[in-house]
């Protein structure tokens, strides 16, 4: 592997403790389904799923979205997915998305493959933002911790993540 002229980004640090747990009720054994700001738009049932190499978001919930329809672009490739199922996008679209409060989030633009079903969530959000973000995901404790200023961490609902399972 060739790393010269590769620019090495830091990393922050990042401090996982009992009290990150908040009201998480353990053991369990649900998905990490949070609330995203989207555009205009909060939206539920955003699955982090560190499986997916795309970021992907629901035709019927784009719709209900504002936003410039030029902004649509065209997409040729076909989605595999585990098992070897094949899903093929309609097409990719880039919108700006925040993690957490507002002015205690982060802002990132997003660039999202549109299907039009996608069962039982509105986004998936994969490697490509979580890795953008810095994520760090502790299943356990249902949290996911990202580069913004001391890591703040951004919101997570057990009871959302049992409807979606």
């Amino acid at each position: 592997m060739h790393t010269e002229g590769v620019k090495v980004e830091p990393f922050p640090e990042v401090t996982v403790c009992e009290l990150d747990r908040g009201l998480i009720k353990a053991p369990h054994n649900d998905l990490m389904v949070f609330i995203l700001k989207v555009v205009n738009l909060k939206v539920g049932r955003v699955l982090i799923d560190i499986g997916s190499s795309s970021d992907i978001i629901n035709l019927a919930c784009l719709k209900n979205l504002k936003f410039q329809e030029d902004a649509i672009k065209d997409i040729s490739h076909p989605l595999v997915g585990f098992g070897g199922n094949i899903i093929h996008p309609d097409r990719r679209i880039d919108l700006p998305v925040r993690f957490g409060p507002k002015g205690e989030g982060r802002d990132m633009v997003v660039c999202f493959l549109v299907v039009k079903e996608l069962a039982g969530y509105n986004v998936i959000l994969g490697r490509p933002t979580l890795t953008l973000a810095k994520a760090v995901i502790v299943p356990h404790l249902m949290l996911m911790k990202f580069e913004q200023f001391d890591g703040k961490i951004i919101q997570r609902n057990q009871k959302m993540a049992k409807e979606c399972n």
